[in-house]
């Protein structure tokens, strides 16, 4: 009986430990908020990073093509963290205009760079936004692309 008690605190314990690698993950996290730019094939991208205010552990990620046309990440969590890397899960994404997209198992890689830049990708196994009676339209997976940082955004207060 005494093992189950030792098992169940080392394990309540741990999860205590999990807990606190994430917040750490957060306020690391906090860094990226702003607004990033790139440019692609002449192109202009904006990636903006937002913590929200009361949920900390929760991200809105928007990218806008050089049309206006944004795709909306409006509730993401770090899954994990390393320096300078950081893995969110996308809970909620659709674009702007089209608010009925089915996004399954997205995830979302930033990675610190020098000199005030980031690496950006996204991946999901499911992602189709429908169009009304078209097929749809996919989101692309996208790999590194480098956003350079343009403005801050202080969420402390």
């Amino acid at each position: 009986m005494n093992r189950i008690y030792i098992g169940f605190i080392l394990f309540l314990s741990s999860l205590g430990y999990g807990q606190q690698q994430l917040s750490e993950a957060e306020k690391k996290m906090s860094e990226l908020v702003g607004t990033w730019k790139a440019e692609v094939k002449g192109s202009s991208l904006t990636l903006l990073i937002n913590m929200e205010k009361d949920k900390k552990e929760h991200f809105q990620v928007i990218l806008i093509n050089v049309n206006g046309a944004k795709f909306i990440v409006n509730e993401s969590t770090v899954l994990s963290s390393a320096p300078s890397e950081y893995q969110l899960k996308v809970i909620k994404a659709a674009f702007e205009q089209y608010q009925d997209c089915i996004i399954k198992d997205a995830v979302i890689d930033l990675k610190k760079l020098e000199n005030n830049t980031i690496s950006f990708s996204y991946h999901s196994k499911v992602s189709d936004c429908s169009l009304g009676a078209d097929n749809g339209l996919e989101i692309p997976d996208v790999d590194g692309l480098v956003f350079k940082k343009e403005k801050i955004i202080d969420y402390e207060s």
